[in-house]
């Protein structure tokens, strides 16, 4: 068993025995500045960075793949066509109505 004074300074919480979390000193032995290689803090900041990293890119994958952001893109697509459909038959209904009173006046003017 390794003593006290050469065990890794980091606390940790282990489970109690009443079903709550203890906090205790790690078990290993200090290797370096008193951590051991698991608690070292250089370790530690490695261990964020290259979780950091594998976030990004599974971030990154998950917006290239992911079929909820295809959908969305879909419906502002939809909306963006419906309005323009819109437009476009307000347009005709225009350009008819023109043309009715075109002929209107006509029939009007040869009477």
């Amino acid at each position: 068993m390794i003593s006290l004074e050469e065990r890794c300074q980091e606390r940790i919480f282990s489970k109690g025995r009443r079903g709550g979390f203890d906090p205790r000193r790690c078990y290993f032995r200090a290797v370096k500045d008193g951590y051991c290689k698991k608690h070292h803090p250089d370790t530690i900041q490695l261990r964020q960075e290259e979780s950091i990293k594998r976030f990004q890119k599974k971030i990154e994958q998950t917006r290239l793949t992911d079929p909820n952001i295809s959908l969305m893109k879909a419906r502002i697509e939809i909306e963006k066509l419906k309005e323009e459909n819109r437009l476009l038959k307000e347009q005709l209904k225009n350009q008819w109505i023109d043309e009715e009173l075109q002929q209107i006046v006509k029939t009007i003017q040869e009477l």
